[in-house]
């Protein structure tokens, strides 16, 4: 069943490529990262390459780098493949972890114009008085995920400021509480806080 699942999120990577102006670099970029994620792999976007085990390095140590180098293979083919021809001629010989990293930097506007809209979003948004909590904290969280794949992480304290700022005045109670209490929790931990708190 895993492997007929990721066949089929390939097949709609393969439908659509990228553009040479990159103007669907963010989207497809972010469909991209699915598949190695749902087979385990999402590690190799993330990393350089390591180097060739010495010939003293361990059983283990010649096994895991095997293992890297298939996926490296496999990932770095599936990103090529999202390319046109001209692309694909200049990215076929480079590292998976190398093709985002320049992808990103050739694109990079797209991906500020991004950022720019979702900061505005998160740092604007209001609960509605009435409003689900789970919804309100699904959409906050999944912004602050967001800003991290954009390489603009926010820190736990920070993140949890712009989620008590967002709170519909109902909340207020809970917000002196954390203040008071100098709450150190993880966006989870104050999202299942919030849903108990009513």
């Amino acid at each position: 069943m895993a492997k007929e699942l990721s066949f089929s999120l390939r097949t709609l990577l393969e439908k659509e490529k990228l553009n040479t102006d990159g103007s669907n670099f963010t989207d497809l970029f972010r469909n991209l990262t699915i598949v190695p994620r749902r087979e385990k792999k999402e590690y190799i976007l993330n990393t350089p390459f390591p180097n060739e085990p010495k010939s003293s390095a361990t059983v283990d140590e010649v096994t895991k780098y095997a293992k890297q180098k298939e996926d490296e293979l496999d990932v770095q083919s599936l990103l090529v493949g999202i390319m046109g021809p001209d692309m694909q001629r200049r990215f076929m010989d480079t590292r998976s972890y190398e093709i985002c990293d320049q992808l990103k930097k050739m694109f990079q506007e797209q991906a500020r114009i991004e950022r720019y809209q979702v900061t505005k979003y998160l740092l604007s948004h209001r609960m509605v008085e009435g409003n689900s909590i789970t919804t309100h904290m699904l959409r906050m969280t999944n912004d602050i995920e967001l800003l991290k794949k954009l390489n603009v992480p926010l820190s736990k304290e920070f993140a949890t400021d712009v989620i008590l700022n967002s709170l519909s005045p109902s909340y207020s109670g809970f917000i002196v509480n954390c203040h008071m209490h100098r709450m150190d929790k993880s966006l989870q931990e104050v999202s299942g806080m919030l849903r108990k708190s009513k």
